[in-house]
């Protein structure tokens, strides 16, 4: 415990409420064909949901939100199911740079390349997280404001 004034103390590890817990052992590498049956992003990957895909890597597959938030409102979704980004691991590293490669590929596609675009994860419920299956949200098309 540090001290940082009179009667405050504050964890050494910085967190407020106590020692983070840590994870020191490594999970397993997603199998590349995991897949969730009911998923819905996961069907749609699988074909079984007929969507407009924009574009396509090996990585992930990328659809304009049915609920858009601004003119330019699109999803760059993995095509392997990690449920959201709490689950990242080193091993996810080529699985995240093919995300934000097709990402910019869409960007150019839909026209934000050059004016600006917002790339958010949204992790949980209290995020606004609905379909609980990553996905990167790509939003331009005009001037974005503060988010949170």
């Amino acid at each position: 415990m540090l001290a940082a004034g009179p009667g405050i103390i504050i964890p050494a590890t910085g967190f407020p409420f106590g020692p983070r817990p840590i994870d020191i052992h490594p999970r397993p590498a997603h199998n590349p064909s995991m897949q969730m049956q009911d998923c819905l992003f996961c069907r749609m990957n699988r074909g079984e949901i007929p969507v407009e895909k924009i574009a396509q890597n090996e990585h992930a597959f990328a659809i304009r939100d049915i609920n858009p938030r601004a003119p330019t409102h699109c999803l760059v979704i993995p095509k392997v199911h990690v449920d959201n980004a709490r689950e990242f691991e080193w091993n996810h590293a080529e699985l995240l740079a093919g995300l934000f490669l097709l990402a910019k590929d869409v960007a150019r596609l839909e026209g934000v390349w050059e004016s600006g675009y917002r790339l958010a994860f949204n992790v949980g419920d209290a995020a606004g997280m609905t379909v609980h299956h990553l996905h990167l949200h790509l939003l331009g098309g005009r001037m974005l404001g503060p988010e949170g």
